[in-house]
């Protein structure tokens, strides 16, 4: 469906459930936070489900949102959840539920009664902004800071390739509704903990290079997390840091879950697939930036996940 579409939709609908993925990011928690606000700016009853993941850091956007107890939806949104198996498991009861699913992976399977999907948006939060504008709705600072987390987030700050001047101009937008960006972009992109100082150095200590220094992958045991005292927030998007080297295009990181499994988290450079190196592992997301989960532990997985990487850049050389 379209903006108009959903807008539409959206304004001939009341007692409102937005729903975030799991192991939630600045996107789709900004996107969630700021769809709430403008909704609720049209006197609708609307809240977000509260997301049992959600880190410190993102806590503040959600303040005031989450659903209270014993509330029944009758319209289900999701933002930026890509499948169902990214449903948070105390809200599988919506699985079937989805009314509306806003989202700009390529990669979407999730079940909904209806999409608004745009994968060449940078970010939900770019889609979400424009639904906001369609609905007339009120832009306001707390949503103007929901959307800057969502479309900053997902751009690396607006440094990465998925950057368009579509990208700019909302964040101009947010910028006069007087948001402080020079806060915001200092705790998501500056600030460290300790703890991710000491899992970054791990990482370049123990990077495997192949394919003539063209891949670089880590392996993050969970005893290194535990015993730094890593959070979810501080093992944020280290793929990244791999392919700071140069002539790295695909750096990956396999990092050992609680259950003794593997998440796998893959960033790539221009001319470079990395959903299309996932999905060889049924995985999935964007084409710089993707990732999924596999049994086994991290060393039991480099092979399978070198494997696809290999593939895909024989395929693109």
């Amino acid at each position: 469906m379209t903006i108009s579409d959903a807008a539409s939709r959206l304004s001939g609908a009341d007692d409102i459930l937005i729903l975030t993925h799991r192991r939630p990011d600045g996107d789709t928690i900004g996107s969630a936070a700021a769809l709430c606000r403008a909704l609720r700016g049209l006197n609708k009853r609307v809240f977000v489900f509260l997301n049992p993941e959600i880190t410190p850091r993102f806590e503040p956007l959600f303040d005031g949102l989450a659903a209270p107890a014993g509330f029944q939806p009758a319209f289900v949104v999701s933002c930026d959840v890509a499948s169902d198996e990214l449903i948070c498991r105390n809200a599988e009861v919506y699985k079937d539920r989805i009314d509306l699913c806003i989202d700009h992976h390529r990669t979407n399977t999730l079940n909904a009664g209806e999409y608004l999907l745009e994968e060449n948006s940078a970010a939900c939060g770019e889609i979400v902004y424009e639904l906001i504008r369609a609905l007339e709705a009120p832009f306001d600072l707390k949503t103007a800071e929901a959307i800057y987390v969502a479309i900053s987030t997902d751009t690396g700050c607006f440094k990465y390739s998925n950057t368009k001047a579509r990208t700019l101009r909302i964040a101009a937008d947010c910028y006069e509704a007087g948001i402080p960006a020079s806060e915001i972009n200092r705790e998501f992109f500056e600030s460290k903990t300790q703890a991710r100082f000491e899992v970054e150095r791990y990482v370049f200590d123990n990077l495997h290079f192949y394919k003539d220094g063209r891949i670089a992958i880590c392996l993050l045991p969970r005893a290194v997390i535990d015993s730094t005292g890593a959070t979810e927030d501080d093992l944020e998007n280290l793929a990244a840091l791999p392919r700071q080297i140069r002539g790295v295009c695909a750096g990956i990181m396999i990092s050992e879950t609680i259950n003794g499994n593997s998440k796998i988290s893959v960033r790539t450079s221009y001319g470079y697939d990395a959903a299309g190196i996932c999905a060889r592992f049924g995985g999935g997301g964007h084409e710089r930036a993707a990732g999924g989960s596999l049994k086994g532990a991290p060393a039991e997985n480099e092979l399978t996940v070198l494997e696809a990487a290999v593939q895909c850049i024989e395929e693109s050389l």
